[in-house]
């Protein structure tokens, strides 16, 4: 597949410029999140920064995603009774990623 800027995306905060996302090693600008309203503007862009941060978690969620994906559908497969007990490892470590990658995305635990 492939096409877009590898991550892991960061946030970048300082000068005062919320919103901007870049890969980690600061080559590359991804992108810009921009205001969104008024109230946003008046509140020190909260939503701004909350939408720069879902925006770099894109990397990690689509990773995520293709795990949880390529684990389930190795549940139809016929395999040995050591195999079921490491894809069910899979699926759970899976999970747990994309649990991770969701509350990254959110901001949850900050």
């Amino acid at each position: 597949m492939g096409g877009y800027t590898p991550g892991p995306w960061v946030v970048y905060t300082a000068d005062g410029s919320l919103g901007t996302v870049e890969t980690a090693d600061g080559a590359v600008v991804v992108a810009q999140a921009q205001q969104v309203s008024a109230k946003d503007q008046l509140a020190g862009s909260p939503e701004r920064f909350a939408n720069a941060r879902l925006i770099a978690s894109a990397p990690t969620l689509l990773e995520a995603a293709q795990r949880v994906t390529a684990a389930f559908r190795s549940l139809g497969q016929s395999r040995s009774l050591i195999a079921d007990f490491e894809l069910h490892k899979e699926c759970e470590a899976a999970m747990l990623a994309l649990d991770a990658a969701i509350s990254r995305a959110t901001g949850e635990g900050e």
